[in-house]
């Protein structure tokens, strides 16, 4: 028995000896591959002697067919036996299939190596930023944006670009395909808001024609509002208001855009707020007189208890907000600012982990890092923070975070770990404390061998060389003698940059690299290393991975000054000023200045350095800050796959991101809108719709199964609401779930910490205020006389007059303002040039100023003015249309090939949410005027881009409306018979729209097929014209229309409608008549008809008739 043991250990031992001695070779890529993206792929032959080249292919999976790519890579003694090659996807050679998963094969093959990997692929090509000249804008005013298209090494391309104009209620208003050199990468663009126009935050979308799956946004916001002359600052004692403290204080600092202090004073108004829930303390409110622009406003904790009576701890569950309203002495100016989600706490602070490896290598340092926050969400800088087990110390850096080690057993299979601050001045029980458990790192087949890399320091720079640490501990010390060298990758952005050997010498435990930080490496980079080991129970791969955050920088050299010392100092108004640029040669700038105030006003949606990187960070494919739970899941957490010809292999990635990405900040609902954006784009028309319903807020907390049960569109919309819902869902938990382990990265360096706690300010004085504008004069040494006159315009009445300005003196103390009201009348309506004067007594010093003021009618904005109204004493119209309502927006010749997209952007203003119209947005919903929006869209659809879901949302809102009789109504009064009139009206606009909501309602034919069967059979009962000529041509366009006796039976002298008393409801009449008999083709009557229609000279100038359209429609056709 003993001998026979011996020999198959032998044999065994042969085997492996003979298994050891054939040389191995491994492929390795990035876990998602960028189609038309170059990419690296990294082969590594380590164990060969003999030099070779490999052939690498890739090919579409499953079929294998198509060859996508086919290059080669040689391996010898030069490079070490690990090559690199550069492979790129063609976009064009894969199919257009966005809501689908597609993969590659690669494949090495040489007579030393053959190796295949599957591989997911994803449509990101490049980067787009899109930058807008200002964060708000008014309606009617223009919007210049800047796109930057650039490829992943950030330099300009030439790709297609398609821009969008999404309004706030998800209506894509305006889409370009934008065609350029990509010399500069630069692309200026503009877009004109109508007058009127959805208020809210807009959104500008731009994604590439080839790769559309990848979307880029940037919002702006759209409302009335004028620019702010002063800056209102709100600094509480502390961000959060301690549970049992006795005063809430908080400094109010108030002082105009040019820099000069407000003299005035301070209205202060406290209140409680719970979720979206606003709950004022009157007790609170208070009047602080400024002293130097500064004043104190307190709330006291006896106004607080009132509301706290029954359960005081209650109070933990609600936040303070403040408003405050400040005033000038003179009361030129007045603004308002707010302060919102002060948390009250019982601890100052929270401690997360970030960053954080979830596992560890026994019985080695284990480093974890923690992002200590204020109660709203800011970093708390130089808090000190205590670590166990080791009793470890540390003091958080100006980013919030800080970096601690920890020391594991070799026998630990999990360490429990907490971090707790240690600040000196609190109670224990005002401490903040979190938890976690760390799992060890699960060696090949209980072998322990182990690899761990570490670096130096804890902040980052472009341009520094970073010392890289590799260490090992192996269970058999006679492993270490077959480590001769790692094998390390960079990565960044998702793709790998370099890779590399790092040599090592006999008995060396540690080995260090020096890593010279470049551009490429920003926003973050990781460092995958590894190195091969034979072992009793086989080859084995022993990895480590570690992410490294660099501090974001500018990729070259931007600076931006005045030519000369004077340039930098203060500019007066109309004067010239010189800017010094100073950056790499023949990069390009782009330049715009911004009024202070806007950002005042919002600061949101400026585009920032931060905001690049953060959006760059977004291409990274790694899942965890580093490690795995294996050594095939550290490059799967790293973004890469491996397989090696010993059978060592990573899973199969089947998304292009992780479940929990790790994010740099707190999401802000940009970035939500970025994420709706990005899945919704999977989808078009109908079912991008339903796709954007089913990520919409779910506050009745019913599961997505539930929702979708309610949906009558079909299933192609039922499927897109589930998908996307479910994602939606997944994403809030992923964010939930992380909260605690990975909220921030780095510090913002932009100053947007308290996202959820923004300071808002605005002006009293309405938009016609800016006119009035005063502007400073020549700094003086004491109080000086000024006289201030007022230019006469004959379109006010005024003081002045044609002989004589009207004149006012007053006194204006230094670095002040004053303000000196004019009495004005106007007279005339529309836009009037105002001047104003200003000299100072004694000194040559003067200026002025000139504006226009656009003078309105008293009430509402309208579109346009209406002169003369016919009204037909029987009564021509059901419902009376306003001036500036929904039919005027309407372009009179629409069938021009030069459709009004402004036009189209007002008329959706009026859209509700239930997609039907009314005459005003606060008015009952109408079913002829939606019947009538519908019937404009779809004759528009040829000249303008009409979005689907608009019209096909009001054809379904009025399929909704149809009772048993078709709809009641009616269109006009004594003209027709009601119910068969409106039913005609409705026909006629569903069959215009069947072309495009056909697939989109199931419902639509049977719809229709319904109220045609009522229209046929009321059609012989008939008697007033109009109703027989709409009805005709209802009937004409179904293919019900059998013959025109009734039709022509129904005219005077075969050439017109008549309805008495109304020439404009006979006009409409008789165009009805006419669009039924050239859809008959009966020709004979209708040059007749036309020679009628043209003698009644109707221009379109007298709005008296809704149906203008149909004139213009028929004598097109």
């Amino acid at each position: 028995y003993i001998m026979g043991c011996r020999s198959l250990c032998l044999a065994l031992l042969l085997l492996i000896a003979g298994s050891y001695g054939q040389p191995q070779c491994t492929l390795i890529t990035p876990s998602v591959l960028r189609v038309a993206s170059e990419e690296t792929i990294v082969v590594d032959a380590q164990g060969h002697n003999a030099p070779f080249d490999a052939d690498i292919l890739i090919q579409e999976f499953p079929l294998k067919k198509i060859n996508l790519v086919t290059t080669k890579v040689s391996l010898n003694n030069n490079n070490n036996f690990l090559g690199t090659a550069t492979v790129k996807i063609p976009a064009d050679q894969l199919p257009n299939e966005p809501r689908k998963k597609q993969y590659v094969v690669v494949s090495v093959n040489s007579p030393s190596c053959k190796l295949e990997k599957v591989i997911l692929v994803s449509y990101h090509s490049g980067y787009i930023f899109i930058q807008t000249d200002k964060t708000i804008y008014t309606p009617g005013s223009q919007v210049l944006y800047r796109l930057y298209s650039t490829d992943y090494k950030m330099k300009p391309t030439s790709k297609i670009l398609v821009v969008e104009f999404v309004s706030p209620d998800g209506i894509i208003v305006k889409r370009d395909t934008i065609l350029h050199d990509g010399k500069t990468g630069i692309i200026p663009l503009s877009h004109t808001l109508p007058e009127l126009v959805n208020v809210g935050v807009w959104t500008i979308s731009a994604k590439y024609e080839d790769t559309p799956q990848q979307n880029y946004t940037t919002n702006f916001e759209v409302k009335e509002y004028v620019l702010p002359t002063m800056e209102i600052t709100l600094k509480p004692e502390n961000n959060f208001f301690y549970f049992d403290a006795s005063t809430f204080s908080v400094d109010i600092l108030a002082q105009y855009l040019y820099g000069k202090h407000v003299s005035g004073y301070a209205f202060v108004f406290f209140g409680i707020q719970k979720d979206d829930v606003k709950k004022g303390i009157p007790e609170s409110l208070q009047r602080v007189k400024l002293e130097d622009g500064e004043c104190r406003a307190e709330l006291k904790r006896e106004h607080l208890d009132k509301y706290f009576k029954d359960n005081r701890n209650e109070m933990l569950e609600y936040s303070l907000y403040m408003t405050v309203s400040v005033i000038t002495d003179t009361g030129s100016d007045m603004a308002e600012a707010q302060l919102e989600k002060i948390h009250i706490v019982t601890s100052p602070y929270k401690v997360l982990f970030t960053k954080t490896s979830k596992y560890f290598k026994p019985g080695m340092p284990f480093d974890i890092m923690v992002f200590v926050t204020n109660p709203d969400g800011s970093p708390a800088i130089r808090i000190p923070v205590v670590a166990q087990p080791g009793n470890v110390q540390g003091t958080t850096q100006a980013d919030g975070t800080a970096r601690l080690t920890v020391n594991t057993g070799a026998n630990d299979a999990h360490v429990a770990i907490t971090v707790k601050t240690n600040h000196l001045t609190l109670p224990a029980e005002r401490q903040a404390s979190s938890n976690m458990i760390a799992t060890a790192y699960r060696p090949f087949r209980g072998q322990a061998n182990y690899l761990h890399i570490t670096i130096a320091g804890s902040e980052i720079n472009n341009g520094q060389n970073i010392p890289v640490n590799f260490n090992i501990r192996n269970g058999d010390p006679g492993t270490q003698n077959q480590i001769q060298h790692f094998t390390y990758l960079i990565m960044s952005r998702g793709r790998i940059l370099y890779s590399g050997r790092q040599q090592r010498q006999p008995g060396q435990p540690l080995v260090s690299m020096s890593l010279p930080i470049t551009d490429q490496f920003i926003p973050s980079f990781r460092i995958v290393a590894y190195y091969m080991v034979n072992t009793p129970a086989g080859r084995d791969i022993v990895s480590d991975s570690l992410w490294v955050d660099v501090v974001d920088s500018c990729m070259g050299t931007l600076v931006v000054t005045g030519e000369k010392e004077k340039d930098n100092l203060v500019q007066s108004p109309s004067s010239q000023m010189k800017l010094k640029v100073r950056a790499d040669y023949k990069a390009n700038v782009g330049l715009v200045a911004v009024d202070k105030g806007v950002y005042v006003l919002n600061s949101k949606f400026k585009i920032t350095q931060s905001k690049v990187w953060d959006s760059v960070e977004k291409s990274d494919i790694g899942c965890t800050p580093g490690c795995g739970a294996d050594g095939p899941g550290v490059f799967y957490d790293a973004g890469l796959a491996l397989q090696t010809s010993f059978n060592i292999t990573t899973a199969h990635r089947s998304e292009p991101y992780c479940p929990a990405q790790a994010k740099r900040r707190k999401r802000s609902s940009l970035a939500v809108i970025e994420i709706k954006a990005g899945k919704s784009s999977q989808y078009k028309d109908k079912a991008k719709k339903c796709c954007l319903d089913g990520m919409r807020e779910n506050l009745m907390g019913h599961s997505c199964e539930r929702r979708s049960r309610l949906i009558l569109d079909g299933k192609e919309c039922v499927d897109a609401f589930l998908d996307c819902c479910k994602f939606y869902e997944q994403k809030k938990k992923a964010e939930k779930e992380s909260k605690d382990t990975d909220n921030l990265g780095r510090s913002n360096e932009d100053d947007e910490y308290m996202l959820d706690a923004d300071i808002f300010s605005r002006t009293a004085f309405p938009e016609s205020w800016l006119w009035m504008v005063e502007q400073m004069l020549e700094k003086p040494d004491n109080n000086k006389l000024v006289r201030v006159e007022l230019t006469y315009n004959s379109e006010f009445c005024s003081m002045s007059t044609a002989k004589k300005k009207f004149r006012q003196e007053v006194y204006v103390n230094g670095l002040s303002s004053t303000a000196v009201p004019f009495i004005i009348v106007p007279l005339n309506l529309g836009e009037h040039e105002i001047e104003v004067k200003v000299a100072v007594s004694g000194t040559f010093a003067s200026d002025g100023v000139r504006k226009y003021l656009k003078v309105v009618p008293e009430g509402m904005r309208i579109a346009q003015t209406i002169t003369t109204i016919t009204l037909d004493r029987h009564g021509v119209q059901e419902e009376q249309i306003k001036a500036g309502c929904k039919k005027m927006l309407f372009p009179e010749k629409i069938l021009t090939t030069s459709i009004s997209l402004q036009g189209y952007s007002q008329e959706l203003t009026f859209r509700k949410a239930d997609n039907s119209y009314g005459v005003w947005i606060d008015e009952p919903s109408s079913t002829w005027l939606t019947a009538y929006v519908a019937k404009v869209f779809a004759m528009a659809q040829d000249f303008a881009d009409i979005d689907s879901n608009v019209l096909c949302g009001a054809v379904k809102w009025l399929i909704l409306q149809k009772t048993e009789a078709g709809w009641a109504g009616g269109i006009t009064k004594e003209a027709a018979e009601p119910d068969a009139t409106l039913t005609a009206f409705v026909v006629i606009a569903m069959l215009e729209s069947q072309r495009t909501c056909n697939e989109q309602l199931n419902n639509l034919q049977n719809s229709i097929d319904k109220a045609v069967k009522f229209l046929t059979d009321h059609y012989p009962t008939l008697q007033k014209p109009y109703s027989i000529a709409i009805t005709s041509y209802a009937l004409a366009l179904a293919g019900k229309l059998h013959n025109t006796k009734i039709l022509m039976a129904a005219s005077k002298d075969n050439r017109y409608w008549e309805v008495k008393d109304s020439q404009f409801i006979s006009l409409e009449a008789t165009s009805y008549a006419l669009l039924a008999l050239l859809k008959m083709k009966v020709y004979d009557p209708t040059n007749d008809i036309v020679r009628w229609i043209n003698k009644q000279r109707y221009y379109g100038a007298v709005y008296g008739s809704t149906q203008v359209s149909n004139i213009f429609q028929c004598i097109d056709k």
